[in-house]
């Protein structure tokens, strides 16, 4: 939208086709008033001079509404082109906000996969120093599992054992037999 700037206002494009348009009936007034003045001085039938005043007035009057027409179809034309501009913006910055996110979201699966990595060295090396001390338990003792190596060599008796049963039953009084 062009803008016109004076010492007491600002008038946009349609006011600015409005006052051509006003301007251009005004100046037909004047040619019609003047050409039939002209025309009443005039030897010959005044009907003549006023038909040719109308008409031109009537070419004045389209001259000044293919005027405000035009006037009007560059504003429109400015107007699409502010808004195709608009749009544009908005696409390039969603472009933008969307290739940022793609990046946040590759350098995040980047740390994941880095962490992931250092885990793995971290199991694998957990794993070689259980294979050590599991290879240093078995040579202490050869025929012995690698969590009794550290004990005396035998088994405590459990749940499973028959010294265990035996003596679990000897401190135990069955619940029937609570009158003895």
């Amino acid at each position: 939208m062009s803008v016109c700037s004076t010492a007491d206002a600002t008038i946009s494009m349609p006011e600015e086709a409005d006052m051509y348009r006003q301007f251009a009936l005004m100046l037909v007034t004047a040619l019609t008033l003047t050409l039939s003045s002209g025309a009443m001085g005039q030897d010959g039938p005044p009907d003549h001079a006023a038909s040719k005043g109308k008409e031109r007035a009537g070419k004045a009057r389209e001259r000044a509404e293919e005027q405000r027409e035009g006037a009007q179809e560059r504003a429109g034309e400015k107007r699409e082109q502010a808004q195709e501009q608009e749009e544009n913006a908005r696409e390039d910055a969603e472009e933008k906000r969307e290739e940022a996110q793609e990046r946040a979201e590759e350098k995040r699966a980047q740390a994941k996969e880095r962490e992931r990595e250092a885990r793995d060295r971290d199991d694998r090396g957990k794993d070689r120093e259980t294979e050590k001390k599991g290879k240093q338990s078995k040579r202490q003792g050869d025929d012995m599992p690698a969590g009794l190596a550290k004990k005396d060599g035998a088994p405590q008796a459990g749940k499973g054992s028959e010294k265990g049963q035996q003596k679990r039953q000897e401190n135990s009084q069955g619940w029937w037999k609570f009158w003895d």
